[in-house]
């Protein structure tokens, strides 16, 4: 009989790596609203009526741009949308009056466009701004010119078009430096960094921000709160994605108490968002939670669409973090409904990623390859360099999940050097502990173990506690395997309690089992099925099918040292659907060799030929795809699962199929399926 007490799947490798990646400008659906549909034109007799006509739509400009200042942005659009019916189709001229009234239709358009942005009417926003652009070169008036250029490449960026983006800001930086528009050249100089850092180059962005910041505090008597609060929340977003959570909290919570003491509630929303997704991060899922539903409060408070965007996206990453997938799925669709509704690919492509996640917490690998690969594409194809890392990083997940350790590996490595080139510590350890997981499933203990430490120090280093949990899990279970009992256990319990403080359920019953595991291998039976039977209640309310047949290995494998066949095939045969149904062969394996197994302790010798069979061929496919790995590496694998070819072979030679029982033995020497049924 065999005993197969350090195997463990699903507790080796949660990334923590799908995460909502940064926080950005966000854009919102289009929403019902008046359209500009016609405007009426002066004759040449009617224009010396021009003055009047440029007094109402000053009025209306005002009017709007307060609304605009108040947060309300669906009605300082109609305000705007107003102002323009009533200002002609009229051309620059010697005219100072008419100029002056082609001007002001400029800076509504400008306004109106800001307004159409942040609602999510993209369209619009793009038609409204190309028109300023037309009348600021008209005009030749460089602040409105530099002005409509930098909207514009708000606009171009929101589109995921960052070059054009890119392009639009220099030529708007250049224009507001002639002009001495420090204001603007501050706003430029922000928004620039916000390109750099989606495209992963978080020094340069860095630098943009702080550039922006520096030259914002200089000028004190000029200083705008909701640009200043905003230049804060930024440079906490680069310092959130290099994994400095304190300097991520110390800048944004600045930056809360700006917006909040001059009620900014459009940046006090986006800060608080923020804020929970930095306490997420840290593990602190109270905290965040509490700053998540004060963002989502102030977002429907000012009817911004545009930050509900990014709170239910950060709400949906809680609701995961805590093994609520279903729940987190609802956030994610309603994120992803938003995002699709005005071509944000970006944003998109976040949203099918962290739905992909949570189908893969559910054991529902095809699906979540599939929103996957769908993200990938889209990242390669716009340049997210961060989250092309992220989708790779999630393909690699699904492959180790599958058995397809090779193609795994490969994934990962190609994140990790994504990673490095970004300088994203955090995301570094979550690739580490990865391709650690990768190296304990194939047998690799020691290399395994570096790995595990690497990331151990990455980890404590950023303060994410969660992912040390993860890590020191992991660490547990090569020290497990080793043999080295009191190191598997301390590291485990410091597991638990980090998990138990964070309130990660899905994490907290992945390390009762590691330590059920490890109960079953020092033969303390019945403490192995209590723990056990804690892990398997957790792994069914977080809704864990994988993880749950996780626990029912170790209780089968349990009742069965205690002599209670019937139970423990029960167990087995549970486990044994789990993974069938989700796509896990490591798990089926594993799980038919256990079955085969009990009936063998009960005699039931062809039965348990039968299921050690399925257990080999199953075997077979998965070392084929051991190929490209190198040999040594191939070998350590095929000793891990050889107890179960020795076995088969043993039950074979006993019936007198002596060649049967000899091809068993030699696909241990070969790296060939060889399907012997």
């Amino acid at each position: 009989m065999m005993k197969r007490y350090g195997w463990l799947i699903g507790s080796i490798i949660l990334l923590f790596g799908m995460r909502s990646q940064g926080m950005r400008a966000m854009t919102t659906p289009n929403l019902s609203g008046p359209e500009l549909t016609a405007r009426p034109k002066l004759t040449a007799q009617q224009v010396d009526e021009a003055g009047s006509v440029e007094a109402i739509a000053e009025q209306q400009f005002q009017a709007g741009n307060r609304l605009l200042r108040s947060n309300q942005f669906q009605a300082a659009l109609a305000v705007y949308q107003e102002a323009l019916v009533l200002v002609p189709d009229i051309d620059a001229s010697a005219d100072s009056a008419e100029d002056a009234l082609l001007l002001l239709k400029g800076n509504i358009l400008h306004n109106g466009a800001i307004a159409a942005r942040i609602i999510g009417q993209i369209d619009q926003a793009e038609q409204y701004v190309q028109e300023a652009i037309a009348i600021a070169q008209e005009l030749e008036h460089p602040d409105l010119l530099a002005s409509s250029l930098n909207e514009a490449g708000v606009i171009a960026y929101n589109r995921s078009q960052f070059a054009s983006a890119l392009t639009l800001y220099e030529q708007a930086l250049v224009l507001s430096r002639e002009t001495r528009n420090t204001r603007k050249e501050i706003q430029i100089l922000d928004n620039m960094g916000v390109v750099y850092r989606r495209q992963g180059q978080y020094d340069q962005a860095l630098t943009l921000h702080q550039q922006a910041l520096d030259r914002l505090e200089s000028q004190s008597f000029m200083i705008v709160p909701s640009v200043h609060a905003r230049i804060l929340n930024n440079i906490g977003i680069v310092w959130n994605l290099y994994g400095d959570y304190a300097r991520a909290l110390d800048f944004n919570l600045r930056g809360l108490a700006i917006a909040q003491r001059n009620h900014e509630q459009y940046v006090e929303g986006r800060i608080l968002s923020s804020l929970g997704y930095t306490y997420t991060e840290l593990g602190n899922y109270t905290q965040a939670e509490e700053f998540l539903q004060r963002a989502l409060a102030v977002t429907e408070a000012i009817s911004s669409q545009a930050q509900l965007g990014r709170v239910l996206n950060n709400l949906g990453n809680l609701a995961s973090r805590r093994g609520n997938y279903n729940e987190a799925i609802a956030y994610f669709e309603q994120g992803l409904a938003i995002q699709h509704s005005m071509s944000n690919d970006i944003d998109v492509a976040i949203n099918l990623n962290n739905l992909g996640l949570s189908y893969w917490n559910l054991g529902e690998y095809d699906t979540a390859l599939d929103y996957y690969q769908q993200a990938l594409a889209m990242q390669q194809q716009i340049g997210d360099r961060p989250g092309e890392a992220y989708s790779l990083a999630s393909i690699g997940t699904v492959y180790f999940s599958t058995g397809n350790y090779a193609r795994s590996l490969e994934a990962f490595e190609r994140s990790l050097q994504l990673f490095r080139n970004i300088g994203t510590t955090a995301r570094i350890g979550d690739m580490l502990n990865s391709i650690g997981g990768v190296y304990y499933s194939l047998g690799q203990l020691d290399p395994a173990l570096d790995y595990y430490q690497q990331a151990k120090v990455l980890r404590q280093q950023v303060g994410d506690r969660a992912g040390l949990a993860v890590t020191l899990n992991n660490m547990g279970l090569v020290y497990d395997r080793q043999g080295d009992d009191p190191a598997a256990l301390a590291v485990f319990e410091q597991a638990l309690e980090i998990r138990r403080q964070v309130g990660d359920r899905a994490g907290e019953a992945s390390t009762l089992n590691s330590i059920a595991v490890l109960e079953l291998r020092l033969q303390h039976y019945d403490r192995a099925i209590d723990t056990a039977q804690q892990a398997l209640s957790l792994y069914r309310t977080v809704g864990n099918p994988i993880g749950a047949a996780n626990a029912l290995i170790t209780l089968g494998t349990s009742y069965q040292e205690l002599d209670r066949p019937q139970t423990a095939l029960e167990a087995f045969q549970s486990a044994l659907i789990a993974f069938q149904t989700s796509g896990n062969r490591e798990g089926e394996r594993f799980s038919l060799a256990s079955i085969g197994d009990s009936f063998d302790r009960q005699g039931q010798t062809e039965l348990a030929i039968v299921f050690y069979k399925q257990a080999v061929n199953l075997t077979e496919a998965i070392r084929q795809g051991l190929r490209p790995l190198a040999t040594d590496v191939q070998q350590t694998y095929t000793d891990s699962v050889a107890a179960t070819y020795r076995r088969l072979a043993d039950l074979l030679l006993q019936s007198d199929r002596i060649l049967e029982a000899q091809r068993v033995l030699d696909l241990l020497k070969v790296q060939e399926l060889d399907d012997y049924l």
